[in-house]
């Protein structure tokens, strides 16, 4: 829960990220090794997952 409220303070209002969203990316998150992909068809949370370095693709 602390990670997603913190990628809702860093990604919220510039990213339009939202709390289920947040809940979801934090989920994965920390579970994710780095050469894992993050799979959505959300912009939002491709875009944040994206801009921590993670791989993403768009379905």
């Amino acid at each position: 829960m602390k990670e997603a409220i913190s990628l809702i303070k860093e990604f919220g209002i510039e990213h339009g990220l939202r709390t289920l969203d947040a809940m979801h990316v934090a989920s994965w998150k920390s579970v994710a090794e780095s050469n894992w992909h993050f799979v959505s068809s959300d912009i939002n949370q491709l875009t944040v997952v994206g801009k921590m370095n993670y791989n993403i693709i768009k379905i």
